[in-house]
């Protein structure tokens, strides 16, 4: 099996990286060309399971890239209200077959499969009913080019095949987790894809065995996560740069009002600057010297003396000192008792309502819940629950209403004490399936299906503990 150098780190052409493809890791390019050398030479069923946002999708995605061009490969969402019918007619529109708007015509696909080959990918089949997969696998086991793959999650596939015995001869396929040196080179090369905001240099070892560690290395983890791992490069210098631009603003807005006001203290004192102006007239009496009786002029001091005297500076030393006082105001420790006496009337009036919380615990019981699934002789999910989880019951079929369900006790009045049905699926779109007794072992079972009607026969044995998980969904 030739390697494909397409799927490698190392051969990834940049215009085409995107984040799906750099899930490829050496080993999931393994992975991958395994899966196509089996749909390429065997007719089973693959089924490529993982834990969920392991790439299972992308993986798919992947396929269908390189191998769409030499096969039909048709891609369908299962869905609870999936169907053999909703997917056969999916398929046929795919394939553009003849008849496809009205039904689905098996001769044409057997045709167009005898030429060329037809892929059928299911992902999340664990959203499929019981017994589907099995027809699934039957149908693509009797068309030659017809190949069936399933995808679906770790925990779905063990309930999937007690219920399905089909894919017991199934190949499958599991991803691993990521390690942690693949999470690094992951994620750097996600730095490196156009409209990332992830940074090269922020990816070091403390940070990817921290995401690894939160992860356990499942890619759908570390994209939910990327986030808050590229937030925190690019907004702690931001915050420590807006703190810093506070905290200057506030130091300097501080001193401001420092200088402010220590200008304001220091103006009074400079009234008596006008002793400057009595040293320069001396000068001017020295010029006029034909006056010798004007060097008196001594008198005009005492003026500086007289303004000094009165001087604006005891008037705002009053005018502070009110102000400090009246910061203590004894009128605002007065309505501090005030408060204490409407605290004690409400405390007063508090005991009149104890009686309010009594309606509170008068909630309805959940039984709308469970009504739904009481359809036959009394509370069927009671009697499911209450079963051993290791004993064996008959599955006989899945119904789409209640009243299908009612019909077919109806019909089988004879059995009806140990008919039992349950619903699964969302609200609004439930199937019922229905179940028959409780036996301790499988043998047992088989000899009881044995002596039962036709619509008994085609039962499948199924333990009680995936029907309890079943119901209780």
């Amino acid at each position: 099996m030739q390697a494909n150098s397409s799927l490698t780190y190392g051969h990834l052409q940049a215009a085409a990286r995107s984040a799906q493809r750099a899930l490829l890791t050496a080993e999931r390019s393994q992975k991958l060309d395994l899966a196509i050398h089996l749909l390429t030479n065997l007719q089973q069923t693959l089924v490529i399971c993982g834990p969920q946002g392991i790439g299972k999708t992308t993986l798919l995605h992947q396929l269908i890239e390189n191998q769409g061009d030499s096969w039909h490969i048709c891609l369908i969402q299962a869905t609870a209200a999936s169907s053999f019918e909703t997917i056969a007619y999916e398929l046929s529109r795919f394939l553009h077959l003849s008849g496809s708007g009205v039904g689905f015509d098996l001769s044409a696909l057997r045709a167009f499969c005898n030429k060329q080959t037809v892929v059928l990918i299911v992902d999340d089949a664990d959203a499929l009913l019981p017994g589907l997969i099995g027809e699934l696998a039957t149908f693509a086991e009797a068309l030659p080019g017809f190949r069936l793959v399933l995808a679906m999650d770790d925990e779905a596939l063990q309930d999937k095949r007690n219920a399905d015995r089909a894919l017991d001869d199934s190949h499958i396929i599991e991803l691993p987790a990521l390690s942690q040196q693949q999470c690094k080179a992951y994620l750097q090369n996600l730095s490196v894809q156009p409209g990332t905001k992830l940074s090269y240099s922020a990816i070091d070892d403390a940070r990817v065995e921290m995401l690894f560690r939160a992860t356990q290395g499942i890619p759908g983890k570390l994209l939910a996560e990327l986030p808050k791992f590229s937030g925190d490069d690019g907004q702690k210098p931001r915050k420590i740069g807006l703190w810093l631009g506070v905290l200057t603003v506030c130091v300097l807005s501080a001193f401001g009002l420092y200088r402010l006001s220590v200008d304001e203290v220091a103006a009074p004192d400079s009234v008596v600057l006008p002793e400057a102006l009595t040293q320069s007239e001396p000068t001017s009496t020295e010029i006029a010297q034909p006056e010798p009786t004007e060097p008196p002029a001594t008198p005009e001091i005492a003026t500086p003396s007289a303004v000094t005297e009165n001087p604006a500076p005891p008037a705002v030393a009053e005018t502070i000192a009110p102000v400090v006082v009246a910061s203590p105001n004894p009128a605002a420790v007065a309505p501090k008792d005030e408060p204490d006496d409407a605290t004690a009337a409400v405390a007063v009036a508090l005991p009149a309502q104890p009686d309010t919380p009594a309606v509170v615990d008068a909630r309805p019981s959940p039984k709308p819940s469970s009504a739904r699934h009481t359809i036959g002789n009394g509370n069927d999910i009671d009697w499911i629950l209450s079963q051993p989880a290791n004993n064996i019951t008959l599955q006989i079929m899945v119904l789409s209403s209640k009243d299908s369900v009612k019909r077919f006790i109806k019909q089988h009045q004879d059995y009806a004490d140990n008919i039992k049905s349950y619903a699964i699926g969302k609200d609004g779109n439930e199937k019922y399936v229905v179940i028959y007794g409780s036996f301790q072992t499988a043998d047992e079972a088989m000899k009881r299906q044995s002596t039962m009607p036709d619509d008994f026969k085609r039962g499948l044995e199924k333990r009680f503990k995936f029907v309890q998980r079943e119901a209780r969904r």
